[in-house]
């Protein structure tokens, strides 16, 4: 009733939530995500319409039922929006006496009252010059609507996309995403679209596929479509839910082909983190910052500024998960050594070192680190206590950022990935009075060798960062730190005309004289 008569107030509401409708397929595929995810799930039901919901859905969504009365379905508001959608689906020979009730047969008004929000849809599309009722029959190719979602799904679409017609909601905000299925025999195949999440653009009227799945499901949103899915729209649906982590750590090998690249995998903290991301926001890299329990009260105030929109939080569970607690064990047999392994050596590491820097670096094709190094003789913990030389890591970066680089290395040992490929760089900044003080690799950036274990200065920049890729460090940068991190977007000749531009903007502001002070 909120939602028909225009007074829903989010504020009032739990969100995220989903609105769908109990059927097989798309709708108890998305309400058991839902469920998962702790959203909150209603499947709106109008008069007879749980005889069609399906047996999952009744049997561990039932709660979630909302029945919806007759005479609300046939509401002022709901007959406008049904006959508004007519003239856009209904077309030339198909608009006989009997449409409105042949369009009651496919299509429940219910659905008018899933989709005042997002709508993500699983579904099918209609062939060229086929009817919209059946999408079987031949008609005139100009009666095939232009919106061409197939079955009952295509009505719920069209009032969702008509939300943003004629002067009414902003067309940019229209966030319609389709998983084309391709599902029965007599459906459009459109390789442009068909096994892809695509999101319908208003100005155009056409589908624009994505390099990348749609946003995760937030606030309040429509999940809807084809009763009957293949694998890969089940897995279209719960790859929605999942996050990058999730797939990081249950899947181990991720699919780049569905990741929009490049992108940056950090932390969100001061320093490094939020540097890296601002640098990967101005270049147009796809960026991620991982936050496990507790971790978004140490997030830079930049970062929860500018850069919030990249937070992933990840749940402890996930951070506890067989996968990564194996890893803080093999990266523990190479950190923690001799003295230093006393009984609560992990509780100690859970101090410094937090489990979601393992989800930075487990997938990274190369991973940037800004940070110190431990001098010999020093423990591992603090970088201070005096140990035996042989107890400090030969990987001797310091502090938790240490640990993310012990993963990263240690995917290439044992006869795990080709050493050769191991791209881990290290700006030695040499920060705080403890460090190792070498000037061998300080104030330079230098990478590990897997075979010799050690550090082997460049003569130039990395290369600059692409793909997958994280980007770490320490929280307190010296301005030569920073420079480093900016300068591996930039090649040198850019960087000159940067800092060439800067320096005619500073004298425009101040005058020569004033320059020359400082």
């Amino acid at each position: 009733e909120k939602i028909v008569l225009g007074k829903l107030d989010r504020s009032r509401l739990s969100l995220p939530m989903l609105l769908s409708g109990a059927c097989e397929g798309a709708d108890e595929t998305f309400g058991e995500m839902a469920i998962e995810h702790q959203h909150r799930l209603v499947h709106f039901l109008g008069p007879g319409d749980e005889e069609w919901a399906s047996a999952k859905a009744k049997e561990t969504q039932k709660y979630a039922f909302e029945h919806v009365k007759k005479e609300l379905l046939e509401h002022k508001v709901v007959s406008e929006a049904f006959e508004q959608a007519g003239d856009s689906r209904v077309l030339g020979s198909q608009r006989t006496d009997d449409w409105r009730a042949r369009v009651a047969a496919m299509a429940a008004r219910r659905n008018f009252l899933q989709v005042r929000r997002v709508s993500d849809v699983v579904g099918w599309r209609l062939e060229k010059g086929k009817d919209q009722f059946t999408g079987r029959e031949d008609v005139s190719p100009h009666e095939t609507p232009v919106l061409d979602i197939g079955g009952g799904t295509g009505w719920a679409c069209q009032w969702y996309v008509d939300r943003f017609a004629d002067g009414g909601e902003d067309p940019a905000q229209c966030q319609l995403f389709f998983f084309d299925d391709a599902g029965p025999p007599w459906s459009r195949k459109d390789p442009a679209t068909e096994g892809k999440w695509n999101r319908w653009n208003m100005a155009s009227k056409t589908w624009e596929q994505l390099a990348d799945a749609p946003p995760r499901p937030v606030g309040l949103y429509a999940g809807i479509g084809a009763t009957r899915l293949s694998s890969r729209a089940e897995s279209a649906i719960r790859d929605l839910y999942h996050g990058l982590a999730e797939k990081i750590v249950l899947g181990g090998k991720l699919d780049r082909s569905c990741l929009s690249l490049p992108m940056l995998l950090s932390g969100a903290c001061e320093g490094a983190d939020e540097t890296f991301g601002e640098m990967a926001i101005e270049n147009q890299h796809r960026l991620v910052h991982f936050l496990g329990p507790g971790d978004e009260e140490w997030a830079s105030t930049k970062a929860k500024e500018t850069q919030r929109y990249a937070f992933e939080h990840v749940k402890k569970e996930l951070l506890e998960d067989k996968v990564v607690s194996e890893a803080f064990e093999k990266a523990g047999d190479s950190r923690v050594l001799g003295g230093q392994r006393t009984d609560g050596w992990r509780e100690r590491v859970a101090e410094m070192a937090a489990r979601r820097n393992f989800l930075q670096v487990r997938c990274a094709d190369a991973v940037y680190v800004v940070g110190w190094r431990l001098e010999k003789g020093k423990d591992q913990f603090t970088g201070r206590s005096d140990v035996s030389p042989h107890e400090t890591p030969a990987l001797d970066v310091g502090g938790g950022t240490g640990w993310a680089c012990q993963w990263y290395v240690d995917r290439f040992a044992d006869g795990g990935e080709d050493p050769a490929q191991c791209q881990l760089f290290f700006f030695d900044d040499a920060g705080p009075p403890w460090a190792r003080k070498d000037p061998a690799t300080e104030g330079k950036w230098n990478r590990w060798n897997v075979r010799s274990k050690t550090w082997e200065p460049l003569e130039e920049d990395p290369p600059r960062p692409a793909g997958l890729y994280a980007g770490i460090g320490a929280t307190r940068l010296s301005s030569r730190a920073e420079s480093a991190i900016r300068g591996l977007y930039y090649d040198a000749a850019v960087a000159a005309d940067a800092e060439k531009e800067a320096t005619e903007r500073r004298a425009g502001l101040l005058g020569w004289q004033q320059l020359r002070r400082y």
